[in-house]
């Protein structure tokens, strides 16, 4: 008898399990999840180029800015014609936004390297400010910006020999360094 009540118990669990399952399977109610998805490009798949420079390299131009047509996310600026200490020379690059799949980017600091391979360089100071650090998706307003760097002279020169030794020495390059936008 006590088999029986414990096998009729087990089957009574079983079947109130199968009617809240069948329930449950033919509710008219709806499911409904909410929340944020996020996507995000891969390192590596930002494309930030520079497009244009000014002053450009030029038959008499000294100093001037110049795209790298091989890597146009780097760019450089030659300097000449400074020769006291507090001198100082600027180029504006324009920068454009080219990601595809509308993604905005925000950009970081620049990589300053000298002809020597180096980051810093006893003659000269590099200074940068961007018009915008954040860039719109490609193609929309805002998806370009200004970078203007300047190049200020540390020591007077004052020999042809300090000449000559700072100016081995008077280009810079720079590198963008950008990453997909947190929206």
């Amino acid at each position: 008898m006590r088999q029986k009540r414990t096998f009729v118990t087990i089957l009574l669990v079983l079947a109130l399990l199968c009617l809240g399952i069948a329930y449950a399977a033919f509710s008219a109610d709806e499911l409904q999840i909410s929340g944020t998805a996020t996507a995000s490009v891969a390192e590596g798949n930002v494309d930030v180029e520079f497009v244009a420079v000014s002053p450009e390299k030029a038959e008499g131009v000294k100093t001037y800015g110049e795209i790298d047509s091989s890597d146009p996310d780097k760019a450089s600026f030659t300097v000449a014609d400074l020769t006291t200490a507090g001198n100082t020379k600027t180029v504006t690059f324009t920068i454009e936004n080219k990601t595809e799949n509308g993604v905005p980017v925000t950009l970081g600091t620049p990589t300053i390297t000298w002809a020597n391979g180096t980051s810093e360089n006893e003659w000269y100071e590099v200074s940068y400010e961007y018009g915008n650090t954040n860039l719109a998706a490609a193609g929309k307003d805002g998806a370009s910006t200004t970078l203007t760097v300047t190049v200020e002279l540390l020591k007077t020169i004052s020999t042809s020999d300090t000449q000559t030794e700072a100016n081995t020495d008077n280009t810079v390059t720079i590198t963008l360094n950008a990453n997909a936008a947190n929206n």
